[in-house]
């Protein structure tokens, strides 16, 4: 979400502005956010639901919103994280503010501009039509300054929203790995698992590998041979991890290995 420099964020908050007073969308943090990603046309998908409700309800609800920006602009680690939640509600709190400020301010230029408009057909004085000019000039100066803090604003929030995410991948690194092996644990597998599903059709595999009689490996060799077994198995089916598959390692000596769009010579030599 607002992966733009400052000369980018300005544009794009003049083009997303403009659609939201058009359709009489209401200043929220979660409506400027999704107009402003919406007029970078960065998220097709995004661009496609907005225009698809734009069709069958005129505007944009507040319950579209907000699963739109859960959905596209929120991760889902960022809905979930304790510490990160907390700063984006910081975050969304300021937004807020700031994006009531900045519809306060549209407000007042756009009653300058209807008077000085309503104004000029009225008059043929040139000292008028002067003073009608410099004030809509002041004001189109100070309604850009407004713009502008605010895409500061965001591209601040841009800096920070980093920052959170890259704090998250390592937690959830961390909370997805196995210690013993460096592989990822049941959690790592669920999850790339539930990434994968949706997209397959035929082409997805699943192996289960066991190691036979752990249990008595370690009654008879001690448990740092199992250990080391079980570390040394995870080696070399990592080293014959197939491109593009995905592998895991369960309680004991269980592994689960994920193959997507695998050719069956492949398979074969792992197996």
């Amino acid at each position: 979400m607002f992966q733009h420099n400052k000369q980018q964020a300005d544009h794009l908050m003049r083009s997303a502005i403009p659609l939201m007073e058009k359709l009489d969308i209401p200043p929220t943090p979660y409506n400027y956010g999704i107009w402003y990603e919406y007029a970078s046309n960065r998220t097709p998908e995004l661009n496609k639901v907005v225009d698809t409700a734009l069709r069958r309800f005129g505007s944009l609800p507040a319950f579209v919103s907000q699963e739109l920006f859960s959905e596209f602009l929120l991760s889902e680690e960022f809905q979930h994280a304790h510490r990160q939640g907390y700063v984006l509600k910081q975050l969304t709190d300021n937004l807020e503010s700031e994006s009531g400020q900045v519809t306060d301010e549209l407000t007042q230029f756009s009653k300058i501009l209807s008077q000085g408009k309503k104004a000029l057909k009225n008059t043929q004085d040139t000292n008028q039509i002067e003073r009608i000019a410099s004030l809509l000039e002041l004001n189109t100066f100070k309604m850009n300054r407004v713009v502008e803090h605010f895409s500061d604003s965001l591209v601040s929030a841009q800096e920070e929203l980093a920052t959170l995410r890259a704090e998250l991948a390592d937690a959830k690194q961390s909370t997805e790995l196995d210690p013993m092996t460096l592989l990822a644990n049941e959690k790592g597998f669920e999850r790339t698992l539930f990434s994968l599903v949706p997209y397959a059709e035929d082409d997805l595999t699943l192996l289960i590998i066991d190691i036979d009689d752990l249990g008595s490996i370690n009654q008879e060799y001690s448990k740092k041979a199992g250990t080391a077994l079980i570390r040394y198995i995870a080696k070399l089916l990592r080293s014959l991890l197939p491109e593009g598959g995905f592998l895991a390692r369960f309680q004991g000596g269980r592994y689960a290995m994920l193959l997507s769009e695998t050719e069956a010579q492949c398979s074969r030599r792992t197996s």
